[in-house]
């Protein structure tokens, strides 16, 4: 409205100073006061990608002129296995002799390892049990390549695997509370135990000790040494599975001790101790070295 209203005055304004100035040759000054509003709308719009990716492949084919290859396999499957104590409620045996449900049937597992397995040098496996269906073992394998003089150089290698399986085994143990001894208040009936053993050992030691029932125990050490080699690879593997298991135990008292041992070991050192059913229990390791200071010979030699 208001520039609407400027111009209608501004023209009869500018009509009269040109006649005047033409008929009197006058001369006058005409001010012209004027609001003018701006609105302005800035935007800015800013974008910014960054991408980086990185790919490195490194290829090392050499060429060895020796190598140490060490492997060590083992598969112990316990399957299908049935063991059974008398339960007391039926004929026990071909004279259809009817027993007490409460007596007390004696069984009893017991397998002790006392102030034994100590000051070795080397390998030492010991394997101790006293229950059924039981897979116990120590296996080490070794390989050792030295320096042959040339810049070939030599790779080591070790590979260690155990499969470990019980499957559909069934136990049933039945038992009678018996007596209260000075260390607890039921005599066990099925006791495992390490007592002042297995200390200061050199070396390599694997130690099962089992009073249970269909049970897996194995301790096994793959090892190789590439004297000045230039690549060392090593690869343990281990499986294990229980599967369609049934274990029935009335009133029976179990042990499972290790004391005052597996001490002042130097190198590798492993143990089992087990009173139960249907147990996997194992120790495996792989060990490969580029260098190094062992020396492969006979103790006390």
């Amino acid at each position: 409205m208001k520039k609407q209203l400027i111009s209608t005055v501004a023209l009869p304004a500018l009509a009269i100073f040109a006649w005047t100035a033409a008929a009197t040759d006058a001369r006058a000054d005409v001010t012209v006061l004027a609001t003018i509003t701006k609105n302005v709308t800035l935007t800015v719009n800013e974008f910014i990608s960054k991408s980086k990716y990185l790919e490195i492949n490194v290829e090392y084919l050499p060429s060895f002129d020796s190598a140490a290859e060490s492997m060590a396999v083992v598969n112990a499957v316990n399957e299908d296995n049935v063991v059974i104590g008398y339960d007391g409620t039926g004929p026990l045996g071909g004279n259809n002799i009817e027993r007490d449900p409460l007596a007390d049937f004696d069984i009893t597992y017991v397998s002790r390892v006392i102030g034994s397995i100590n000051g070795n040098s080397g390998i030492a496996g010991v394997n101790v049990d006293a229950g059924n269906h039981v897979n116990q073992g120590n296996v080490v394998s070794f390989a050792i390549i030295g320096d042959d003089g040339t810049d070939d150089g030599s790779v080591a290698h070790t590979q260690a695997e155990l499969e470990q399986k019980n499957l559909n085994n069934e136990v049933f143990d039945s038992e009678f509370l018996d007596g209260t001894p000075p260390d607890g208040p039921f005599v066990p009936n099925k006791v495992a135990l390490i007592r002042d053993s297995v200390n200061g050992n050199t070396g390599i030691v694997g130690v099962n000790v089992n009073s249970g029932n269909t049970t897996n125990q194995h301790n096994v050490v793959a090892m190789s040494v590439g004297i000045d080699a230039a690549v060392a690879l090593s690869e343990a593997a281990l499986g294990q599975s229980n599967s369609g298991n049934i274990v029935t135990e009335i009133e029976t008292v179990k042990h499972g001790t290790v004391a005052g041992s597996f001490n002042g070991n130097s190198g590798i050192t492993s143990g089992n101790v087990n009173t139960g059913n249907h147990n996997n229990q194992a120790t495996v390791v792989s060990f490969s070295a580029l260098t190094s200071n062992a020396v492969v010979g006979v103790p006390g030699s």
